[in-house]
C-alpha cells in the first residue's frame, strides 16, 4: 500500500510497478478521479470484467480489498505524484525558484495531459512559466530578484543563506527547457 494514498473508504484501487518493480497499491475515490478528469470518467463507466461460472452470481474479476483495482500502465511514482496533487493541492505547493520545481511535475504534468486534467496542467504550467519571465519587464524584474539573492550570499561567510546556496535558490533552465519541449508548456 502506498504510505499517504491508501484511504480505507476509497472506493476504487488502481496499481501501478514502482521502479523497484514491487506493485504500489493506491485506495482513492472514484468521485474525485472522475471530478479532475473526463478520461478517468469514461474509464469507470465502462463495467468492470465479471465472471459468471454456472450456476453461481457473477462477481467481480479484477478486485483488491474488496473494491474495483485497475493496474494502471502509469509508473507508481507519476501516479503518487498526480494523486498526491488531486488530494491535497496544497500541500504539494511547489516553492517559487525551486531548480528542482520541473522534476518535481514532471509526473503530475504527464498524467495531467495523459487523463486530460486541463485546470490541473494550466495550474502546473502557470507555476513553471512563473519561474521564467515572459516579457522583457518581467525579466527585468527578475534579474533584480536574482542580484538581490546573489548579493545576500555574497555577505555570508559559508555563501548560505538558510541553508540553501544559491544555486538552491535559482530555477535550473536546462530542465525547464526539457520539461517545456516535452509537455507542450
Amino acid at each position: 500500500h502506498h504510505p499517504t494514498l491508501y484511504f480505507d473508504d476509497g472506493n476504487v484501487v488502481l496499481s501501478a510497478i514502482a521502479q523497484d518493480r514491487q506493485r504500489q497499491y493506491f485506495r482513492v475515490h472514484r468521485s474525485i478521479l472522475c471530478r479532475h478528469s473526463a478520461v478517468l470518467a469514461e474509464m469507470f463507466e465502462i463495467p468492470p470484467l465479471t465472471l459468471s461460472p454456472s450456476g453461481s452470481p457473477e462477481v467481480l474479476k479484477e478486485t483488491y480489498a474488496g473494491v474495483v483495482h485497475v493496474q494502471m500502465q502509469d509508473t507508481a511514482e507519476d501516479l503518487a505524484s498526480f494523486l498526491g496533487v488531486l488530494y491535497d493541492p496544497l500541500g504539494n505547493a511547489y516553492k517559487r525558484f525551486n531548480p528542482n520545481t520541473p522534476v518535481l511535475v514532471e509526473g503530475t504534468l504527464k498524467l495531467a495531459m495523459k487523463y486530460e486534467c486541463d485546470a490541473l496542467r494550466a495550474r502546473i504550467v502557470e507555476n513553471l512559466e512563473a519561474d521564467w519571465p515572459q516579457t522583457l519587464a518581467q525579466w527585468d524584474a527578475r534579474r533584480a530578484e536574482s542580484i538581490l539573492a546573489r548579493s545576500e550570499h555574497g555577505q555570508q561567510f559559508t555563501g548560505k543563506v538558510n541553508g540553501l546556496y544559491l544555486d538552491d535558490r535559482l530555477p535550473e533552465p536546462a530542465s525547464a527547457i526539457r520539461i517545456a519541449s516535452d509537455y507542450y508548456v
